[in-house]
Formats: structure tokens, sequence, C-alpha cells
């Protein structure tokens, strides 16, 4: 086939070289194929419409290449974690620039903070930026050892692996070193994204998994049961029970206590005591027992948890009233009058805290009589015991003890 130009000669179409649709050589395909059709276009004896028409076409294929063949310059990244030795770094960036620069490979550089870092440490950073920066592979060199490096390779897919290759370093030579490093980076690149083998050796490491999402937290146990200090004005309200004498049986009342207790675990006490009158009655005559006590006390407790064990003395003193009820013929009722008795009163205590305020006390010990008397009855000279208060006598108190 042959085309009529307008000086009537004769030409042969020009060759167009073969392209395989990407890199410069497509640019210069599409650029030919443009400026042919321009030139057969303007030159031609073709009609007006068929010239523009061409050249609309040759416009419109050149302006498509363009983005056609950029899709081609990168579809995958790579990282490469330089040493923290300013020098090393320098030198690895220059040559891993200069390996890459025609890949289509975006390779991004980081950098470790020290050097004296382990495997592990080295690991956990490559692979937080693998998830960061969605790499297909993380680089970096453990340049330690002077004579011998090791690149490793953190490699991101179906299965996550850890790669490493030696480098020989000739003593005081590094240049070959480093740009042997950056070709396995850039042959271990190009691999990864082709889905060729790469060419290094895997390394046994744990690889470190993502975090677990933290579990749901426990309730918190109950909070225990406040504890006051126990130190201060405190209340005391409880039984109080004894025994007055053989020929009495036991007697029973309500104890009211007040105190105050110090910081050193001493404390003083005061209290009175309600107790039943006692109804005594000997042949003829009989005659109504009043008892009023009234008692004073020091004490030391020391707390252990919940318990308050305390030792205390009191001084005890006791008044006893008589009133008569009935006389026989044979007596001569006397007027009924007050006496006073004296005790010396040890004890031994336990508290059990129930709140910060309240405890739970029990008390026991004895009453020993300092000065001892008897109800009696007189016929001439002859006196019969009608009532004796027992010398030593046991009794106990069970009570709240409230800390205002």
């Amino acid at each position: 086939m042959s085309l009529q130009c307008s000086n009537g000669s004769t030409s042969a179409p020009e060759p167009r070289p073969h392209t395989s649709g990407s890199g410069p050589a497509y640019f210069e395909t599409v650029g030919h194929f443009f400026r042919s059709g321009l030139k057969d276009a303007v030159l031609s004896g073709w009609p007006p419409l068929i010239r523009w028409l061409g050249l609309l076409c040759g416009t419109f294929c050149f302006s498509f290449s363009i983005p056609a063949a950029a899709a081609e310059v990168s579809d995958a990244r790579v990282i490469f974690i330089g040493p923290a030795n300013p020098a090393l770094y320098a030198a690895l960036h220059d040559a891993l620039t200069a390996q890459l620069s025609g890949a289509p490979i975006e390779l991004q550089f980081s950098r470790f903070e020290r050097d004296d870092q382990g495997l592990r440490e080295q690991l956990a950073l490559a692979q937080r930026l693998s998830r960061e920066q969605h790499a297909l592979g993380v680089f970096w060199i453990d340049a330690r050892v002077q004579n011998d490096w090791v690149v490793y390779l953190l490699a991101e897919g179906p299965s996550t692996r850890v790669l490493a290759r030696h480098v020989n370093v000739e003593e005081g030579v590094t240049d070959a070193a480093t740009e042997a490093v950056a070709v396995i980076t850039r042959e271990s690149s190009e691999g990864l994204r082709n889905g060729q083998v790469v060419r290094m050796q895997p390394v046994s490491i744990a690889l470190e998994e993502p975090p677990a999402p933290a579990p749901a937290p426990c309730p918190a146990p109950p909070a225990p049961l406040p504890l006051g200090e126990f130190r201060g004005p405190l209340l005391f309200v409880g039984y109080r029970g004894d025994y007055f004498s053989k020929d009495l049986d036991w007697q029973s009342g309500l104890r009211v206590a007040a105190g105050f207790r110090f910081a050193s675990g001493v404390y003083v006490t005061g209290g009175y005591s309600f107790l039943q009158d006692a109804q005594v009655e000997s042949g003829d005559f009989g005659f109504l027992l009043r008892r009023i006590p009234v008692d004073l006390g020091i004490g030391f407790g020391r707390r252990f948890g919940r318990f308050v064990p305390a030792i205390e003395i009191r001084g005890l003193a006791e008044f006893l009233s008589r009133d008569n009820l009935s006389t026989g013929s044979a007596y001569e009722a006397t007027e009924g009058g007050t006496r006073l008795m004296a005790f010396f009163s040890p004890r031994l205590r336990l508290d059990v805290a129930l709140s910060r305020t309240i405890s739970l006390g029990v008390a026991g010990g004895i009453d020993v009589a300092l000065n001892e008397f008897s109800f009696v009855s007189r016929e001439d000279t002859v006196e019969t015991v009608v009532l004796d208060p027992a010398g030593v006598r046991p009794a106990i108190e069970v009570g709240i003890t409230v800390w205002p």
C-alpha cells in the first residue's frame, strides 16, 4: 500500500516499533504513533474531515497513555529500618535508594533508636511498622558483629515469617557489604512482589501476636467491714450478774457505764448497776435488801483485727440498804439503815468489732470484799446470821459498747 503525498511522490509507511505496553518503550511508541498520525493527516490528500478525525484520535490516544504507564510505577511497599549509627545509616540509605530507584517498589526508611537492641526488640518494631504501613516486607540489619552482618526480612503474607542472610564484611571496608545489603534487599523485594522464592534462610523465633483484647474486669470484691480505731469517748450498756451470797440466788441486772479510751490503748470507765431488790425471810421476820453498786475502773487493751482483748481493774462501792417487812413477837425490829461494802474487782475483757462505732463485749472476773459484815438476828446474847454476803464472788457482764 502507498500513500499519495501533496508533491505527487510515493513513500512507504514508516516502521513502528513493537511495544509490550509498559515502561519508556510504551511512551516512545505512543509518541511515534501521534507524530505519524499528525504528519499523515496534515500532508496527505485526504479530505479535511478525515484529516481532523485522525488528529483527534492521535491526541486522544496520547492523553490516555500517561496514566496507564504511571500505574506501572509502584504497586508494593517495603520498609528498611536503618541502624542508629549515622555514618552506616547514610551509606545504606544511598545504596538502597540507588538500587530500588528503577524498580516498581516503594521504599520507606525508618531507624532504630540504638544498636544494642536484641532480635526480639528489633522484630517488635518491624511488626509494628508492617501493620501500620501495610508493607509487603520489612528489612533491617544486625551489624553488631563487625565482620559478619545479618540482613533480616519480616515477610508478611499468607504465613508471616522471618528470614535472614549473612553478609561477610572485610576488615575496615564496608562499601562492598553496604552494596551487598542493597542488592539483597532489591532482589528479595522483587521476589516478594512477584511471588518468587526469596533466597534467604528462615529464622526460628516466636513472632509477637497482636495484643488480645483485655478481659472484662472482674467485679471488685465487697469492701471489708470498716473498723474504727476505738478511741475517744465510749458508752456501755449490758447485762450484769453476780453471786452475792450463798443465801440468795444468782443476782442479775443492768449496767450502764461511760468512759474514754486513749490512743495508747489505756481507758477509764465509771458505771452504775441497776439490780432487782432481793427479799430475805428467816423464821418470823423478813426484810427487803436493796443493792446500789457504783464502780470506777482503768484498763488497757490492744486491737488485733476485729478483736480487742483487755485487762481491767475496778474499784466497786456497793451500798446495801434494808427495809423491814415483818417481825415476830419475840423480836424487836431495829431501824433500817444503809451499809457500804468495798470490793476489789479485776476483769478480763474481750470486745469484737461489729462496725466502725459499735462493738460487742464480754467481761468476767471476781469481786473481792475489802470489808465484811453480816445481817443477823439477836436473841438475848445469841446472834443468828440471816444473810452473809460472800467475801469473794464471781461476776460477769455482756453488752454493747458505742463509740460516738
